[in-house]
């Protein structure tokens, strides 16, 4: 019985650990293309996602997932990269009807970074890492928007809440 006891006090030990290792709380991610479409991302620590959009083909929509382990581990890689010190909250070039986006990474909950992004700033190398971020939420949000494209809305206003993955 004691080894029982054990064993289960040592995988809380590592559970906890290991959440202690993430590079963020949550990452807030809002993009605007400038034209057709605008959403936001949200991704909390344990893979949570909360997406929600308007668009000229669907209008207003919303989404509540969870992404796997995989991807969230992809998520912190990229993340762990990011080179805070350097950073500036924003980044634009002159440009008209530019498309943007936002990004809010916090890192604890007493300490967040604020970074908003011009369109035309893509090429801009002190903000690789925020680019690559930037990327790597736009192809999640539309890898999880794909995978319901078949699925018809009561109402443009209602949400549709996918099955955690396995």
């Amino acid at each position: 019985m004691k080894n029982v006891y054990l064993i289960m006090l040592l995988s809380v030990m590592v559970g906890c650990s290991k959440k202690s290792d993430l590079p963020f709380s949550v990452i807030d991610y809002s993009c605007n293309n400038g034209w057709t479409s605008v959403y936001s991302v949200k991704v909390d620590s344990v893979g949570q996602t909360y997406i929600q959009g308007e668009d000229i083909k669907n209008g207003k929509w919303f989404i509540r997932t969870e992404i796997s382990t995989a991807t969230l581990d992809s998520l912190c890689t990229i993340v762990n990269k990011i080179d805070y010190t350097k950073l500036d909250t924003l980044y634009e070039k002159n440009c008209v009807d530019c498309g943007y986006y936002y990004l809010i990474i916090n890192r604890t909950k007493e300490s967040a970074t604020k970074v908003l992004v011009k369109d035309n700033s893509n090429n801009d190398k002190d903000i690789a890492e925020i680019n690559e971020l930037s990327h790597f939420l736009d192809s999640l949000v539309r890898t999880i928007r794909s995978n319901i494209e078949s699925v018809q809305f009561e109402s443009k206003t209602k949400g549709f809440y996918l099955v955690s993955p396995p």
